[in-house]
């Protein structure tokens, strides 16, 4: 194939940069596709029979074409999907074809290829050592889509980044504040933006997708603090929807949640709200031991919880104290005085 169809055929006189002419796949440069050449081989056999010596046979005709290969799902002229018809065959085993796409990523996956390749060598994404006095991590994103910003205040300088998906980056845009545009690939503006809950006069770190997040991405945050020690560290997130659940797991982490701001471009519009938290986290007074209850002098025990979900509260007035319990031991109760 190399010599015939490829140099005599096609005039292929060179190797591709970094590859050989020809070799086996382990010996090749990671590339998107490759073409895929099938000899197909019919033979004419002609068989005589002696009575003396028996039955002989010759090969008097061979005749060779060059084919693409047949790849899985019509497919052809395609290594991987050659590869990918062999596994269903049982021709080759699972694992022999996840190996090939060690070297055969296929469209779109070379920026992943190029990180796995660049992390052997101990070259990963990240912040350069000593780059960012205040780091922070935030948690993996868990839904398909996720709209977010991120804003901080009281920083000289600050910068975020994504190990796991490779389009997501983020521009610096300084004296945040109605009128921004909020995403790189969208001409999407914010109004509504109010007070250091919001982060009104922060550093905005623009992410340069909107929504097209791959889900369970890491996001890594750094900032340097302009004076003082502290910086205030702020998250957008939407109302409701394409959270990755970061409105779930950031309250519990000591992050305040800011009223509603809006963001349009005249056509199309959401609302989103702050999520802050200073770094480093301030110390918090020693706990004090907590006062000895005796049993309640009012009791009452409702009915059993008739649906499959429940909302509900409980108040009580002109009490000292009080307390509730139930059956479900992921249901607990906390005390919060002047309800209003």
């Amino acid at each position: 194939v190399s010599m015939y169809d490829h140099l005599h055929q096609r005039g292929y006189a060179r190797n591709l940069p970094g590859a050989p002419m020809c070799g086996c796949v382990e010996q090749m440069p990671v590339v998107t596709r490759s073409d895929c050449t099938q000899v197909d081989v019919t033979e004419t056999f002609d068989l005589e029979y002696d009575s003396t010596s028996g039955f002989s046979m010759t090969t008097s005709d061979v005749e060779l074409e060059y084919n693409a290969c047949q790849g899985l799902n019509n497919r052809n002229n395609d290594l991987s999907a050659y590869v990918a018809r062999l596994e269903t065959e049982d021709k080759v085993t699972l694992a022999q074809k996840n190996e090939l796409k060690k070297y055969l990523v296929e469209n779109g996956n070379c920026p992943g290829a190029i990180e796995r390749n660049l992390a052997s060598k101990g070259i990963v994404r990240g912040f350069a050592e000593d780059a960012y006095e205040q780091t922070y991590s935030f948690p993996y994103i868990d839904t398909d889509q996720f709209v977010h910003g991120i804003c901080v205040l009281g920083a000289s300088s600050a910068g975020a980044y994504s190990d796991t998906d490779y389009d997501l980056e983020y521009t610096v845009v300084p004296d945040f504040g109605d009128g921004v545009e909020l995403w790189g690939d969208r001409d999407y503006v914010v109004s509504g933006i109010e007070g250091p809950e919001m982060c009104e006069g922060g550093l905005y770190l623009k992410p340069s997708r909107h929504k097209s997040i791959d889900r369970y991405s890491d996001i890594g945050f750094g900032a340097n603090p302009a004076d003082g020690d502290y910086v205030s560290m702020c998250v957008f997130l939407m109302s409701s929807g394409r959270t990755g659940k970061w409105d779930e797991i950031l309250p519990n982490d000591r992050f305040s949640i800011s009223g509603e701001f809006t963001w349009s471009n005249g056509s199309t519009s959401g609302s989103m709200r702050s999520y802050c938290k200073t770094l480093p986290e301030p110390p918090t007074a020693a706990p004090s031991f907590s006062p000895t209850r005796t049993p309640g002098d009012v009791t009452y025990e409702f009915p059993p919880v008739g649906t499959s979900q429940f909302v509900h509260g409980l108040c009580v007035m002109g009490a000292s104290y009080a307390e509730a319990t139930s059956t479900d031991p992921n249901l607990t109760y906390t005390l919060v005085s002047d309800f209003k």
